[in-house]
């Protein structure tokens, strides 16, 4: 694997990851809730938001030395525990942000995930959390754009793992984006330190994932 490739990949991400989000906390001003959603919900109806590929290596631009789905995995692998590493960055300057903006809703104990609409969304952990803090926190973590843009980024990333990973997975999971938001807990996979959020979302996946069958390619008309 050439490290120019990874040099390259943190070059692009990293400088997003924590200036903005912590200069502001919320890129491009605080969008309506309203408008964000809907644009999620628009964007989702209109291109599928993950679809499998049979062999991506191959029409993905990736390190042309990447000729066999043994490598793309590797190589997968570890360009999402760099953006893992970046996303939990990114979360901890949000939730340094809620500190200061709602300090009594931040002691509570809350996840986030993904929804169907490639919005992120909020996980109550306790019954802590009333209807009020739950539209708090959901508009809040929304207009953070730095982590709702990694988070929708990495997703797929995740759903291209557990697709193509057959040693780990075996094709015996489906993850997408209709059934994300009941497997996938970012902060707790965020929260576990940096050697172990890999296997904290693998095992989110062995552990929450419907089991299938059969592996399934979509192939787009």
């Amino acid at each position: 694997m050439n490290i120019d490739t990874v040099t390259t990949h943190m070059k692009t991400l990293q400088p997003t990851a924590m200036p903005r989000a912590l200069e502001s906390g919320m890129v491009g001003g605080a969008a309506p809730k309203k408008e964000a959603m809907t644009a999620d919900a628009t964007t989702a109806k209109e291109k599928p938001f993950y679809e499998c590929e049979k062999e991506p290596w191959l029409s993905e631009p990736v390190d042309p030395l990447i000729t066999n789905r043994e490598e793309y995995v590797a190589h997968q692998k570890m360009f999402n525990a760099i953006d893992l590493r970046l996303m939990q960055i990114t979360y901890d300057a949000y939730r340094k942000e809620l500190i200061d903006t709602h300090p009594d809703i931040a002691n509570k104990k809350f996840g986030f995930t993904l929804d169907e609409s490639a919005s992120l969304k909020i996980i109550g952990y306790d019954n802590s959390l009333t209807e009020t803090d739950r539209a708090v926190l959901t508009e809040s973590i929304n207009n953070f754009q730095e982590l709702k843009s990694m988070v929708q980024a990495n997703a797929k990333m995740l759903m291209t793992l557990v697709d193509h990973d057959h040693e780990t997975f075996g094709n015996r999971y489906n993850l997408n984006i209709e059934n994300f938001h009941s497997i996938i807990d970012y902060d707790k996979i965020l929260n576990t330190g940096i050697n172990l959020m890999q296997s904290e979302w693998v095992r989110q996946v062995q552990s929450n994932a419907e089991k299938i069958s059969h592996s399934y390619i979509s192939v787009s008309a």
